[in-house]
This record gives C-alpha cells, sequence and structure tokens, in this order.
C-alpha cells in the first residue's frame, strides 16, 4: 500500500469515527429533551451558536485569537467549544430580548431569524470571503468579529424584508409585533434561503 493511499484511509477512517461519535452525541441530546424543549431552547441555542462556530472553524481555522494556535488537543477542543458554547449563550440572550422582545419560549420569528443568520454567515465566509470587511483590516480577530456583526445586521435586513408570518395569524404561537410582515410567506424564504448554502459552497470550492 503507498503512502498517498495510506493516508486516504485514514482520512476515511477518522472521517467515519467523527461522523459516528458526531451522531451519538446529537442522538443523546436529542433524548435528553422533550420535543417542546427540544424544538424551542435547545434548538434555539444551538442555532445561535453556529454563525460563531463557523467563525472559529471555517475563518479563524482554530488559530485565532493567537493563544488558542499555541493550545494542542485535547485543550484546544474544549477550549474552543466553551467560545462556541459562550458565544451561543450570549448572542442567544441578545436575540431573545432584543429581536424576540423576551417571549418565551422562542417563537418561530425568533427561530427563522437566528437560522438566516446562519445562512448569512455562509455568505459572507466560504462566498464573499468576508469581502468588503477583509479590505478593511488584516488582524484576523477584528475581522472575524467584525463578520460576526455583519452578518446579523444582514441576517436582520434580509429578515425583515423578506418574511412574513400571517399564515400564523390564528395560532398560539404568533406574536403580531414580531412578525416584520415580508415580501414572501416565511417557509418560502427559509427554504429558498436554506437551499443556497449547499450550491453556493459548492461554488465557492470550486472557484478556490
Amino acid at each position: 500500500m503507498t503512502i498517498t493511499s495510506t493516508t486516504t484511509l485514514t482520512i476515511v477512517r477518522n472521517a467515519v469515527a467523527a461522523t459516528v461519535i458526531v451522531l451519538a452525541l446529537a442522538a443523546g441530546i436529542c433524548a435528553a429533551f422533550d420535543r417542546h424543549i427540544l424544538t424551542t431552547w435547545v434548538g434555539f441555542f444551538f442555532i445561535a451558536a453556529t454563525p460563531a462556530e463557523v467563525i472559529l472553524s471555517m475563518l479563524w481555522q482554530s488559530r485565532h485569537p493567537p493563544f488558542v494556535a499555541r493550545l494542542a488537543q485535547p485543550a484546544k477542543g474544549l477550549v474552543l467549544t466553551g467560545a462556541t458554547a459562550l458565544a451561543g449563550g450570549v448572542i442567544g440572550l441578545l436575540l431573545f430580548y432584543l429581536a424576540g422582545a423576551g417571549v418565551s419560549p422562542p417563537t418561530p420569528m425568533l427561530l427563522m431569524l437566528a437560522m438566516v443568520s446562519v445562512v448569512t454567515i455562509m455568505w459572507l465566509i466560504p462566498i464573499w470571503h468576508c469581502w468588503p470587511l477583509s479590505r478593511l483590516t488584516s488582524n484576523q480577530t477584528v475581522l472575524g468579529i467584525a463578520t460576526l456583526v455583519a452578518a446579523y445586521v444582514a441576517a436582520v435586513l434580509v429578515f425583515r424584508a423578506a418574511f412574513d408570518f400571517s399564515f400564523l395569524e390564528h395560532t398560539p404561537v404568533y406574536v403580531a409585533n414580531l412578525d416584520p410582515k415580508g415580501w414572501v410567506n416565511a417557509w418560502g424564504s427559509s427554504r429558498t434561503l436554506a437551499g443556497w448554502i449547499p450550491s453556493r459552497c459548492w461554488c465557492a470550492w470550486r472557484s478556490r
């Protein structure tokens, strides 16, 4: 067996093992909560943490802030996991009170706004490579924070323009003052935006 084939086999084996571990952890988390809590608070927390996770992994590549690059595993993994959880908690709290008006549990409007932020962070990093912010600073830490803020600004603009929740008007989960009453039915908008992620990431990867 050649060195190349051995390396490929190792990569495949590690990928399979990582996938199994991730699925097992996900199943454990799902099993630990009842459906209502899982689809509101737990789902909201994980969605709120995703943009920060994208910054840490795709933009900073686990090397920023600088002290993280000097850490060995498993310390680096624990620090990055903690940073992701902390970011999810802080951002989730800000979204809950500023965008969700403190309505508990998180409403469909707040959950979809959080989902849009995942789409916008994917637009900004793998597709736009943080342009135009990358033209303003070469400091990766500053660039990451600025890109995170820009992703949420873009998410709010897209959400307010394109999402309409009037189809929920006669249901208990509808909160009138949280409905931006945008151009398109919210489910249609969310499906369209989510469908862009794999296609655009593929195009970005092909253009590298």
